[in-house]
């Protein structure tokens, strides 16, 4: 196909000139319009990203004020059964009996030759003694000290203790004071 341009060539230049004009403004207004709806999705985006941060960051705020509340009630709650445990042992401190000094008012008792078997105490302050003592003689010194200590009354003897010379086997029911096992 042929064409003819039978315009002169100012003609040519003027139309030429509308020609490259109107692309450019094509071209132009395409890019500004892909500009601003590109500007407008990023702001879009940029919002909700935004958003979404802040929204995150009050949620991070609030897990760990409330990981920091559960730490602090959990810390609570082992200290007050630590402080119950305390108490506890505690009372059964002040429930606690103390025999050293009862044991060693009793040791200084025992003159030689005789030897303490077995000691039973009860929290009324009773106690049964049982022993050995070599000669009768060693084990009614003991009986005698025994019944003249502060610490020890009514001392019981009974009469099977002094059926032997020697090698006498003997056991004692007498009483204390318990206060003294509190001390």
């Amino acid at each position: 196909m042929i064409k003819l341009n039978l315009l002169p060539p100012e003609e040519k230049k003027i139309l030429a000139l509308e020609k490259a004009r109107r692309w450019v403004m094509f071209y132009g207004s395409a890019l500004i319009g892909l500009t601003l709806v590109l500007a407008v999705l990023l702001s879009a985006i940029w919002l909700y990203v935004h958003t979404q941060l802040k929204t995150a960051d009050t949620n991070l705020v609030t897990a760990q004020a409330s990981v920091r509340g559960q730490d602090l009630k959990n810390q609570q709650n082992l200290i007050t059964q630590l402080n119950n445990k305390l108490a506890k042992i505690n009372a059964l401190q002040k429930k606690r009996k103390y025999f050293s000094p009862l044991l060693a008012s009793l040791a200084e008792l025992v003159p030689g030759g005789v030897h303490l078997e077995g000691l039973s105490l009860s929290d009324q302050g009773t106690a049964v003694l049982s022993g050995f003592a070599q000669k009768r003689e060693q084990f009614l010194i003991f009986r005698q000290a025994l019944e003249s200590s502060p610490l020890f009354t009514d001392v019981a003897s009974p009469l099977t203790n002094l059926t032997s010379q020697t090698d006498l086997t003997f056991s004692l029911q007498f009483k204390f004071n318990p206060e003294t096992l509190n001390k």
